[in-house]
């Protein structure tokens, strides 16, 4: 299931090993991991002000206090986000192409300034890419995984392009993260169901 996660992963602009991948039981199942692997209860996780509904259902579950960050017309604002990081929050949880729900796609320009802005405040990216195959090759911007892949946990999703009951995510990592989202895994439900991976 790896090497077809780092297939699926390349077809969507990431670039990892297998070791760096980890499978899960959809997007939503991927979000919640990361955030049980890289938050504490009562931790600050920085979103787009509308945000995924199912990214506030984790984050009630996992006692996580989430902070909306200023969006435009291509996403979140990365002066806004610079201002929201000097509190100290580690974490942001961005959908950066095709947003849920507004739909807005970062440009390439805008992807490249979140990116600085993460690595100047440290901070760790989730980022919901899930939509991400279903703009044309030629239209796709690079996902900000692929401009700070040692501060983004990557989440891409096989039921919006294959079929909605099949419910396998692939994660990619850094590797100083993949072993807490793999305990995750098992700590939640052992292993993601084999068939479908």
């Amino acid at each position: 299931p790896r090497a077809a996660g780092r297939s699926w992963l390349a077809r969507c602009g990431v670039k990892a090993s297998p070791e760096r991948v980890v499978v899960t039981a959809g997007s939503q199942n991927a979000v919640f991991l990361a955030l049980a692997a890289l938050a504490e209860p009562g931790d600050e996780v920085l979103t787009e002000a509308l945000t995924y509904p199912g990214v506030k259902s984790a984050a009630d579950l996992l006692h996580l206090r989430l902070r909306g960050v200023t969006l435009d017309g291509e996403g979140m604002v990365p002066q806004a986000l610079d201002a929201a990081a000097a509190g100290g929050a580690r974490l942001v949880y961005l959908v950066p192409t095709l947003h849920n729900p507004t739909t807005a796609t970062m440009s390439r320009r805008r992807r490249r300034q979140i990116a600085e802005v993460v690595r100047r405040h440290g901070l760790t990216i989730i980022e919901d890419d899930i939509h991400a195959l279903l703009l044309p090759k030629g239209k796709r911007p690079s996902p900000l995984a692929a401009l700070v892949p040692e501060q983004t946990v990557y989440v891409a999703h096989t039921a919006k392009l294959i079929a909605p009951a099949l419910r396998v995510s692939y994660v990619a990592a850094p590797p100083s993260i993949v072993e807490g989202i793999v305990s995750a895994v098992q700590g939640s439900l052992w292993m993601t169901p084999p068939l479908g991976a």
